[in-house]
């Protein structure tokens, strides 16, 4: 009874042999097609689950979405050419824009070249490695000082151009604040001098 079961087994092996294994027939773990679609609504992500290089199969092959929170731009108040009380005396600087932000207030300076100056007139705009001669903002007597002001240096010129743009950044300010004051420098706060001193500017 023994060799003939041996005998059996070789004959069902000889007519069926074991099929080789090939890696398109292997599940690959977390393999998946992922597709994004963004909108008002929020972010949909659909996820298919493929088998090996082949076309989705099996129960994990269904397409599922995923719908994740919308994606919110920060919030940034922007007031064009605001209404200034008390400009500086010369005329020949404004604000031509003021960005509140949820992390810093930002004012855009636009220097205008007077009749008196020629390409190689300097100026200085100084930047808050110099906190006695930089901008700092003041709401409601509270200083909320210069993080950063571009470009800046000493004996700056117009060159050839009419006008010189500047930035200058300033840590945030309360949401509620509405006046400002933007001052030229901690010794340089007199009213009877010539400085970039803009009082009572007007945000929206």
């Amino acid at each position: 009874a023994g060799l003939a079961f041996a005998i059996w087994a070789i004959a069902a092996a000889v007519r069926n042999p074991p099929q080789p294994v090939h890696q398109d027939s292997v599940v690959q773990q977390g393999a998946a097609d992922t597709t994004s679609r963004s909108g008002t609504a929020g972010t949909q992500i659909d996820t298919t689950v493929k088998i090996g290089n082949g076309a989705p199969t099996g129960p994990d092959s269904t397409r599922k979405t995923v719908n994740l929170p919308p994606q919110q731009e920060p919030k940034v108040d922007i007031t064009y050419n605001p209404s200034v009380g008390e400009p500086p005396k010369s005329g020949m600087i404004n604000i031509s824009k003021i960005e509140r932000g949820a992390e810093s207030l930002k004012v855009f300076f636009l220097l205008k070249k007077s009749s008196g100056d020629d390409d190689k007139s300097t100026f200085s705009i100084y930047g808050p490695e110099n906190p006695s001669n930089c901008f700092f903002v003041v709401v409601n007597g509270y200083p909320y000082h210069l993080v950063s002001i571009h470009p800046n240096g000493k004996n700056l010129q117009f060159g050839s151009s009419s006008s010189f743009p500047f930035t200058a950044t300033f840590e945030k300010i309360p949401e509620d604040a509405r006046v400002i004051d933007i001052i030229e420098g901690t010794d340089r706060d007199r009213m009877e001098q010539n400085y970039w001193t803009f009082r009572e500017v007007h945000l929206n």
